[in-house]
């Protein structure tokens, strides 16, 4: 009966039950096929340069990101984040586009200087 459906439905069909890493590595697979445990955890954040609607859910799938949803509000968002809890998968904001602290801008100038002091040490003995 599932050998009768068309190709694209049987491969979904293999990507909800074993994921999709496990779907993929079945097509090239030769011999003796071991199924990876298929970890999923969700992602939020907040798209800094939009002003409604901003809110996006990926969808992370040993270590592949796929996009869940988009352009969501806030209350929406964090009910669908709720919802993702309650079915008991892991779900983290991620923070984007977040000023850099003082303390981060001083360690970044101080490493720049040192690598530009680095480079002019080595080329010091070179003569044009």
């Amino acid at each position: 009966m599932v050998d009768e459906l068309p190709e694209d439905v049987q491969q979904r069909m293999m990507e909800k039950l074993l994921g999709k890493v496990n779907a993929e590595r079945i097509k090239t697979a030769t011999k003796g096929f071991r199924p990876t445990p298929v970890i999923v955890a969700y992602e939020y954040y907040q798209l800094p340069k939009q002003l409604f609607r901003n809110w996006r859910i990926d969808r992370i799938e040993n270590g592949r990101k796929d996009q869940h949803l988009e352009s969501l509000d806030t209350e929406s968002c964090l009910i669908e984040v709720e919802a993702l809890r309650c079915k008991g998968f892991t779900v983290k904001q991620v923070p984007i586009g977040l000023e850099p602290t003082k303390a981060q801008r001083e360690q970044a100038r101080s490493a720049g200087q040192k690598r530009r002091r680095s480079i002019m040490d080595k080329l010091k003995d070179i003569k044009i």
